[in-house]
């Protein structure tokens, strides 16, 4: 982290400074803010990051109505993406340690839950029903391709264990490999 740099005040970082990530960008806490309304964000909060710009869940959704009443969705914008800048930008929820600890902790109770299970999660956590519903929906996702990927590592031990046993079982004359008859 010490040569990476802030994205918004293009400062360093020190050893003991708290970050918050947005995709590959970096901040201090303390500039990790609305870039219009310069609202703080907080672990938990809603935000999206367009154009390299963070925006609170208000201004995200106020831009995607102007875009989408014919304005110009950023009079700052100084570039635009082909085909990309059509497209919603979805807004990204941050898990705080305690949110994602309930997630993982009834996770590994049940994979799947219900739905009373899903509203006490709602009011444990203060996340929406959607972030919970998609948070469970991702890690039933991870887990079922870690395990695939687990067996297929497994098979590659396994296939390479036969073709050892193999060639020392071609190593030995046929008739006896044939028969089963060991003198």
């Amino acid at each position: 982290l010490f040569g990476i740099k802030c994205s918004k005040c293009h400062l360093g970082f020190s050893s003991s400074d708290l970050v918050m990530r947005a995709r590959d960008a970096v901040y201090h806490i303390e500039c990790f803010r609305c870039s219009l309304c310069s609202r703080q964000l907080l672990p938990g909060d809603e935000f999206s990051l367009r154009e390299d710009e963070l925006l609170c869940r208000a201004d995200h959704g106020l831009l995607l109505e102007r875009s989408s009443a014919g304005g110009s969705p950023a009079p700052h914008r100084t570039h635009v993406h082909k085909q990309q800048s059509e497209k919603t930008t979805r807004v990204r929820t941050v898990l705080n340690e305690k949110q994602l600890h309930t997630l993982r902790t009834c996770y590994n109770a049940n994979p799947r839950p219900d739905a009373l299970m899903k509203e006490q999660l709602v009011e444990m956590t203060s996340l929406s029903p959607r972030v919970i519903r998609v948070w469970f929906q991702n890690k039933r996702c991870k887990d079922k391709k870690r395990s695939i990927l687990m067996k297929q590592l497994q098979q590659q031990h396994h296939h390479h264990s036969d073709k050892t046993v193999s060639i020392f079982v071609s190593g030995r004359p046929s008739c006896r490999a044939e028969t089963g008859f060991y003198t």
